[in-house]
């Protein structure tokens, strides 16, 4: 079992969850540790309030009434974001990976024999094309462009194909 799930575990074992006069659970401060130590962990919502005992209406409901539990929140999220956004950019604009070692059988010429060499190599990945037009429908600032919707790609019957863009939109850009 890991530290972090030992935490959570011994976070809500440490108090029991008090009630309000409905059978509701209250808000207690040490919910906010929980929910973020679980949504750095990239758990749903629906996950952490199932762990803190209480319903989804009551989370949502402590989200809007207690701004720590919604910064706890997400402050947990942002870090799965990052390093996920971090992996697509990297898929988007290609990348090198050093250290890899290869093993090359060489000849010695002739009648000497071969020996085996070891290689460092350093392996390079092409830019992922679907990464690139997933990070730019997500990440690009929407402006407001005649060409706009003429530079989409259309995918028919596993071709790609373009659409025109008409002479008088081009003029009007020049």
């Amino acid at each position: 079992m890991n530290t972090k799930k030992k935490d959570v575990k011994k976070a809500l074992t440490k108090e029991p969850l008090k009630k309000d006069g409905r059978g509701n659970p209250k808000y207690q401060p040490w919910m906010d540790n929980v929910a973020k130590a679980l949504a750095k962990e990239g758990r749903k919502d629906s996950y952490i309030y199932k762990v803190l005992g209480i319903c989804e209406a009551s989370g949502i409901k402590y989200k809007k009434e207690h701004p720590s539990f919604r910064k706890a929140m997400e402050d947990g999220f942002a870090e799965p974001i990052k390093i996920v956004e971090n992996n697509l950019f990297k898929l988007a604009s290609g990348y090198s990976v050093k250290g890899r070692e290869k093993l090359f059988v060489v000849s010695d010429g002739g009648q000497l024999g071969s020996h085996v060499e070891r290689v460092d190599v350093v392996e390079h990945y092409e830019p992922n094309l679907r990464a690139i037009e997933y990070f730019l429908n997500n990440k690009k600032p929407r402006k407001t462009n005649p060409l706009d919707g003429y530079g989409e790609m259309l995918e028919i019957t596993g071709k790609m194909e373009y659409k025109v863009i008409p002479d008088e939109i081009l003029e009007d850009k020049e």
